[in-house]
């Protein structure tokens, strides 16, 4: 589904040196058999121990709203294919997504599982609140040649090697409630799934459409035409894939336009040709070309580090979440590698 590319970077790592009062608790539901995935008999550990430092961070990002506030994801490494020169890491998405009480942000928005809970003050969801699978084909060296995950938690996997925080803290952040619901459908009427469709014109995308019909999400609820500010839930199905195969979108909420996110996010990194729509990438990342260090950029670059940066804090503010402030510069310290290192990207969901 993606591509890596490689060159070279003066990298920097910046590291948190303060805790947040009342954070929510995330916690992983493990459901790997025995001997595979997080109960990998030589893996296991070191990559649940990385995959819980990146549930921390996200929890120390959150607010709780309510004693115990707790957001659980059921998770496991699949082997999910890819190539010597590209590979999916991972995917997530929400669980018990729903209504709220109240209705916040209006009668046809709906909240991802997490958010639900948030706003209701309560544990209002049956169940876990999102999912995640990590591609065990990384691992291995059936893809991405002889590259394979970097389970630490300090920053520095070197050469040959992905960051597995830093694609969990992305994929984390899908399954928090980053991300709309918008697919796209050929002239006939037929959703496309599948993207060697769209790569051979076997389909093109023609509308872009909500796909629970008359309802749309919280994500879906701060995206306007940045032509004319219109609301993209107001648009028609044809508007709506113009809108977003021309780069004509932008995030209309107040707190990520205030982090100076500029309104635009991905419409396939940037400006786009008509019918190149990337499943999995299109919409729901913020825009490759201005942000390529953004946490939730769709190419994973080694060296975006492990903070929860301003513009996906308020993105997620703006999608229902209470988050903690970016800290100050004085309870922040660096690390600096010196000299050229290696960068990798690719192509996370």
């Amino acid at each position: 589904m993606g591509h890596r590319i490689i060159g070279a970077l003066a990298a920097f790592f910046v590291a948190s040196a303060f805790a947040f009062a009342a954070p929510v608790n995330i916690v992983a539901n493990i459901l790997d058999g025995g001997g595979e995935g997080f109960n990998d008999a030589t893996l296991g550990a070191a990559r649940t121990g990385a995959l819980q430092f990146a549930l921390d961070i996200w929890g120390n990002a959150l607010e709780a709203s309510y004693v115990g506030e707790t957001v659980t994801i059921d998770v496991q490494f699949n082997p999910l294919g890819g190539g010597a020169n590209s590979a999916t890491l991972g995917f997530a998405g929400a669980l018990g997504s729903g209504f709220v009480a109240g209705n916040p942000q209006g009668n046809n928005v709906f909240f991802a599982g997490g958010i639900r809970n948030h706003l209701s003050g309560a544990d209002v969801v049956a169940g876990s609140e999102m999912q995640g699978f990590f591609n065990s084909d990384v691992d291995g060296n059936t893809v991405l040649g002889n590259t394979t995950f970097y389970y630490g938690t300090d920053g520095m996997g070197g050469a040959n090697t992905v960051d597995f925080v830093e694609v969990a803290l992305h994929e984390i952040g899908h399954g928090l409630g980053f991300g709309g619901t918008i697919a796209p459908f050929d002239a006939v009427g037929v959703e496309i799934t599948d993207q060697n469709n769209i790569n051979d014109g076997t389909q093109v995308p023609t509308t872009a459409r909500y796909i629970n019909g008359g309802l749309f999400n919280s994500f879906d609820n701060q995206v306007v035409r940045k032509s004319d500010s219109a609301a993209l839930t107001g648009l028609t199905d044809a508007e709506r894939m113009t809108a977003i195969l021309n780069d004509d979108i932008r995030w209309n909420g107040a707190s990520g336009v205030t982090a100076d996110l500029e309104g635009t996010y991905s419409t396939d990194f940037g400006g786009t040709p008509a019918g190149n729509w990337r499943l999995g990438s299109t919409y729901s990342h913020v825009d490759e070309d201005d942000f390529p260090l953004e946490l939730m950029s769709p190419i994973a670059t080694v060296g975006t580090g492990f903070e929860i940066d301003p513009i996906t804090r308020g993105m997620m503010s703006d999608v229902g979440w209470t988050v903690t402030a970016v800290p100050e510069p004085s309870t922040v310290f660096a690390i600096i590698l010196l000299g050229g290192v290696s960068f990798t990207r690719r192509r996370r969901n």
